[in-house]
């Protein structure tokens, strides 16, 4: 008996070593530098980037009135945990996986991938210090480093103009891989002058550190005629899938549910009358669901309210943009975080600029059908040629650049 409990123990213990000498370490789903294809790589980067940018605009649109913001206290609205989308991300995403290709670049050359990595990273940085100003740079991709110390903005701003000329060696190179490029459908002309526009970006935004570089640099760059103009824009194209993947434009998601965000009172009302007239990008970028203010409380409760003093001293509009002439633009004042009533298919909502949406052509329809308006096919417009101009006006104005601008 004993012999074969013996024997049993041999074999078991031959057939735990022979497993020990297997390569277990190794996860076969895993992509590795010898598996990896770059342009897959790539097209992560790029949709995560729109992503990225769509998230950060979102924060700007509500501190700026665009958006409404559905919090009583800016205290209770930005906390540490409230940027945790952005922060993964910007490093365990986009950073992360820029890295890997700059490896793999050593291995197998792939200079036009890294152009657009490498100008997706000058953006990301800027993104990241101009919302927390120091945040880790230099230690931030170190697998063996867990708590990365934060650089100071102004390196980590620096490190993003060395991005912007490395991504133009890049581009100068010649490469047999061609990568899936979903801007500019692999135009060097058109990347490189977004890189140059990026660098104006860069000089406009430290004119405070260094005026005299600024404008001299920002003329230089004027005068190379190499930056943005009408059809160069830099935007990230939607599609209309519903699944496999959702391609449609996250704000459109309003369509065939209704609810979501709020469009904010104040903006509205800047949109249609504080200016005297109807401002016609308003039926581009806003749909209503109704032609008519709602007249129920238990929907909009503030109509049955009186407006703050403040609001009265100051000429704002409350609880509704039109309140003479009302037209339906329906959304929610600044910070208001009153619960949702049941207006899904009445309040207003993102319209065909930028989100793919319904023009509003006052047919007053509710959007609750996912196929309607532009499907979807919307833009997250990154920078565009009218930003640039924009751009140039202020340095004109403010360090005393010599460039042409385009008149208004």
């Amino acid at each position: 008996m004993k012999r074969k409990l013996y024997s049993i123990f041999l074999a078991l213990s031959v057939l735990f070593v022979s497993s020990c000498e297997l390569d277990l370490l190794d996860d076969p789903n895993a992509v590795t530098g010898d598996t990896a294809n770059p342009s897959f790589v790539l097209n992560r980067i790029q949709t995560d980037y729109a992503a990225l940018f769509n998230t950060a605009s979102t924060f700007g649109m509500r501190l700026t009135r665009i958006m409404s913001q559905p919090n009583n206290l800016y205290e209770q609205a930005y906390v540490p945990v409230t940027f945790n989308g952005i922060w993964t991300n910007s490093y365990a995403n986009i950073l992360n996986d820029i890295q890997f290709l700059e490896e793999l670049n050593e291995t197998t050359p792939i200079p036009q991938h890294l152009g657009i990595a490498r100008t997706i990273k000058a953006l990301v940085l800027m993104h990241l210090v101009d919302h927390f100003d120091e945040v880790p740079f230099s230690e931030a991709l170190n697998p063996a480093i867990f708590n990365p110390l934060v650089d100071p903005g102004e390196q980590v701003y620096a490190a993003s103009l060395t991005a912007i000329q490395e991504a133009r060696d890049a581009f100068a190179q010649s490469s047999p891989f061609v990568p899936t490029d979903f801007f500019y459908g692999n135009s060097r002309e058109k990347w490189l002058k977004l890189l140059n526009t990026l660098e104006v970006r860069y000089h406009l935004n430290r004119k405070l550190v260094d005026p005299n570089g600024a404008r001299s640099e920002i003329n230089r760059l004027i005068a190379t005629g190499e930056l943005l103009a009408e059809g160069d824009d830099f935007v990230f194209r939607y599609g209309t899938s519903q699944t496999n993947p959702d391609s449609r434009h996250p704000r459109y998601s309003q369509y065939g549910q209704g609810g979501g965000d709020y469009q904010s009172t104040w903006y509205m009302f800047h949109l249609t009358e504080a200016k005297g007239f109807n401002d016609p990008r308003a039926r581009f970028y806003i749909y209503r669901q109704v032609n008519e203010n709602p007249t129920d409380p238990d929907k909009l409760r503030c109509i049955s309210e009186i407006a703050p003093s403040h609001y009265l001293a100051g000429g704002w509009p409350f609880c509704l943009p039109n309140m003479i002439d009302g037209r339906g633009y329906w959304g929610r004042d600044h910070l208001n975080a009153e619960g949702i009533p049941p207006d899904n298919f009445e309040q207003s909502v993102y319209g065909l600029y930028p989100a793919g949406g319904r023009f509003d052509d006052d047919s007053a329809s509710p959007v609750d059908s996912p196929t309607l308006g532009n499907g979807g096919a919307g833009i997250q417009p990154i920078m565009l040629s009218s930003f640039l101009d924009f751009m140039l006006a202020e340095a004109a104005q403010t360090i005393g650049t010599t460039g042409i601008l385009k008149c208004f």
